[in-house]
Order: C-alpha cells, then structure tokens, then sequence
C-alpha cells in the first residue's frame, strides 16, 4: 500500500484538482487487499508503476464482481479496457448490448466479405459461439461505473479499431477457407469444452456465466495454444496483433504521477494502471509485456 507522508498532506494548499484527485486516490489505495487470483497478474516496470491485469469473460458474473473489486482495492489512474471508440456504446447501452456477431455481419457485408462459403462458415462458428450468449461486456460497463466513482480516474479504451481487425481478419484467410474453416471449427465445436487436466468441464453457456474466471481461463488457455499453431494467420489477426496494440497501450499510460512535495521541489509516485481484457488476451500481453523489444516504436521500457 501506498502512504502519504505528513508532509506531504502539509502541502495540499498548493495542488491543483488533478493533485487533489491523486492524493485522494493515494489515501484509499490498498494492493495489498487485491484479490489473490489467477486471472489478476502485477506487470511491474522499472521505476515501481505497475499494471494490474484482470483476465475476463465477457458474460460471466464473476468477472463483474473480480474487477469491481479489483478497482475498488487499486485506486488506479486510470482503468483500459478491451474496447475501442467502434464499440464504446456497450458503456452505454445496458438494456441492449453490443452484439458481436451483427459488427462481423455488418463488416462483411459492406466488403463483400471473402466469398459466400467463407461467409457462412463464419456465420455458423459464431452463432454457435453466441446462441444464448446473454448479456455481453458486463466487466466493461461495472469498470466504467466504478471508475466514475474514484477521483481523477480515466477510462481509456485501449483495443485495436474493429474496423482494423475485422480488415486484418479477411486478409488473414488463405485461399482455401475451408480446410481452416473446418480446423477452427474443429476447436470450439460439439457442447463440451474441458481444460488440460480433464478435470472441468463446461457443458452450456450457463455454465459460462456462473463458473469462477479461473476455472474458464483453465479452458481458453489450451484452447488458445491450439488456435495459434492450428490456425495462425487467424490467431494472429484475431488475437496477436491486439496482445501487441494493448500491451503497448498500457505501457503508453502507465506512468510517475507528480506532486509538489515542498516549495522547490516534487514527489514522484508510481502509478497504477488496470487492464480488463478477455482471458484470451491475457497469455498474449503478458508475452509482450515482459519481451524487451516490444515498446520500442512507443518509446517504452520493459
């Protein structure tokens, strides 16, 4: 936990409302309250900031309750999400949230999509994956919410434009579709989806909803391992290329906060920063996060 000295708090006079709102958040912050979980990850950097990674479901209970409290305890500078100005309206839009499938259908259809099998295929793996699916991005709106509630905290929409990844995802697509069709269907289809050990299984999207994030990332991890060597170019505009754009992203924002600690002088404080991304970006940016190499073109460190 983060403590403010007396001297410091001596000097509340001369802050503007941005110093104010840091101290405020100071006073209340307490990592070490963080919830010990496997889908929460500290992605430290050199000068003491650090990143507080929440793996996420988009439809699961859980998920809402592990980064409401993830916030909560944090007190974070601000909160990024997987979301981008394409698709902010799911903050927005409760009663009638952002569907997925009809943003790919949309896209495809003022592209001319990559031919008519392809298409359908695409329609199938998704309605499948969306039949039921429920209430979509309940994580993003409870990080919005609480957020608000927490001085100076920004939210920062931190994923790669769809409208991007929907273009690198047709020019990811090798001629024959259909022989990487069938492998990625081959992935999530039938109605049962266990992890590694054999141990759990997820049999409906009820069960989905309910399970701990844990147990679900237990189950998205093979599966992503499986995507990235059965179907590459599509994992890699689905998935990779979004791990690289919000890795950097959270480098980009995470950063020494400023306050004036005496007449002639400043105090430098680490800042935090949250990140709720899906599980299956979760492996992904944590790779990039610690490969040195990665925030060169951004100009940030490790």
């Amino acid at each position: 936990m983060f403590r403010i000295s007396l001297r410091l708090l001596s000097y509340e006079k001369q802050w503007n409302s941005s110093c104010y709102s840091l101290v405020q958040r100071l006073k209340l912050r307490d990592l070490d309250s963080l919830p010990a979980h496997k889908c929460v990850k500290i992605l430290p950097k050199p000068d003491g900031c650090r990143v507080i990674l929440v793996g996420t479901a988009h439809i699961n209970k859980p998920s809402v309750d592990l980064v409401t409290k993830v916030i909560e305890c944090s007190q974070p500078d601000a909160v990024l999400l997987e979301l981008c100005a394409e698709r902010e309206r799911i903050l927005h839009n409760e009663e009638n949230p952002f569907d997925p499938y009809s943003a790919v259908g949309r896209h495809l259809s003022r592209t001319g999509g990559f031919g008519e099998f392809a298409f359908e295929a695409v329609v199938k793996l998704l309605r499948e994956f969306l039949k039921g699916l429920g209430h979509y991005g309940g994580e993003f709106i409870a990080a919005n919410r609480v957020s608000k509630t927490i001085a100076g905290c920004q939210i920062v929409l931190g994923d790669q434009l769809q409208s991007v990844t929907m273009n690198n995802l047709v020019n990811a697509f090798p001629q024959d579709f259909g022989r990487t069709g069938e492998k990625l269907l081959s992935l999530f289809s039938g109605s049962r989806l266990m992890n590694k050990e054999g141990t759990k299984t997820i049999t409906s999207f009820e069960d989905i909803k309910t399970a701990d994030p844990g147990e679900l990332y237990d189950i998205a991890h093979p599966t992503m391992v499986s995507m990235r060597s059965s179907v590459p170019n599509l994992y890699n505009a689905l998935v990779d290329d979004r791990d690289r754009f919000m890795a950097n992203k959270l480098n980009d924002i995470v950063r020494l906060q400023t306050l004036p600690a005496s007449t002639d002088g400043v105090c430098k404080v680490p800042g935090v920063v949250v990140g709720v991304v899906g599980l299956g970006h979760l492996d992904g940016i944590q790779r990039y996060w610690w490969n040195k190499t990665t925030f060169i073109q951004s100009g940030g460190n490790k």
